[in-house]
């Protein structure tokens, strides 16, 4: 599905700007080279600054790398233009870390879901869209009436919910999901977590999972990548990495983490508990 070679990733440093002259360019990732098998789930950690995020974000193509290839089911997007682009990103998409910023808070939430859809031309009318809109939020496990409401008015697991809605609406292969139950609640993580997976077996999707839990990854990926400074300083299956890490960066991370040993049904011993509590 994807695979990637000799990534690199520069970027403007603004703070370091001096009057008219160009920014200097700083180094955020560094030759990375790895696939992702269709209908996988790989997992990416790394401590804050790793370069978890714009790794996501320039598989997405919202980042053009410096240099390298990123070919997506055989099509190297590493630098195409956005009118070239545009077939393929109903095929690949992102969910944001904060559904608060990225979701638009002057738009109801139905809009919001609905806008891929509007911009792809997949809607003949108002009406049609608010019924879709309330289908997507059913999906995702909310109320349909939520569509008619603003951003502030649903908890933060109620707008990641309304993120992941918005992501699936054009039906997407690929998914990147960049730390989306960072901040919420231990119960909230694990309905978030529960959500994903089951639209991932529904919907046949192939999963980037970035996030700093180590235990979360292990719990819901089949393999993990490892970033420290903008590098991959190991990659592996969750089940090797975790019991024999060969780097010491690798070995530091899980060493500074309660990391229990994760039961891979846990979250299915959650549902259970559920549905005995209801």
């Amino acid at each position: 599905m994807l695979e990637v070679t000799g990534l690199e990733l520069a970027l403007p440093d603004l703070s370091a700007k001096r009057g008219f002259a160009r920014a200097p360019l700083v180094s955020i990732l560094r030759n990375l080279s790895f696939c992702v098998n269709q209908g996988e789930s790989v997992g990416v950690v790394g401590q804050s600054g790793s370069g978890k995020t714009s790794l996501g974000r320039t598989l997405m193509r919202l980042n053009e790398p410096t240099s390298g290839r990123i070919v997506f089911d055989g099509v190297d997007i590493s630098h195409l233009q956005e009118a070239e682009l545009r077939p393929l990103r109903r095929r690949f998409q992102m969910i944001f870390q904060d559904p608060q910023s990225s979701l638009n808070p002057r738009r109801r939430i139905g809009q919001s879901i609905i806008q891929p859809l509007m911009a792809y031309g997949m809607l003949t009318n108002p009406q049609q869209g608010w019924q879709r809109s309330e289908e997507l939020l059913e999906r995702v496990g909310l109320e349909p009436m939520l569509s008619r409401r603003y951003p502030h008015e649903l908890s933060g697991g109620q707008r990641q919910r309304v993120g992941i809605a918005r992501a699936i609406s054009l039906e997407p292969e690929f998914v990147v999901a960049d730390e989306i139950v960072s901040g919420l609640d231990v119960s909230s993580q694990a309905q978030i977590l529960r959500l994903l997976r089951r639209l991932q077996s529904e919907l046949g999707l192939t999963l980037v999972f970035i996030s700093h839990d180590l235990s979360v990854v292990r719990a819901v990926c089949d393999r993990v990548i490892v970033m420290s400074h903008g590098e991959i300083v190991e990659s592996g299956s969750c089940a090797e990495v975790f019991s024999h890490a060969n780097h010491w960066y690798t070995r530091e991370l899980i060493s500074a983490i309660p990391l229990p040993d994760v039961d891979e049904k846990w979250l299915n011993d959650i549902d259970a508990q559920d549905n005995k509590v209801g």
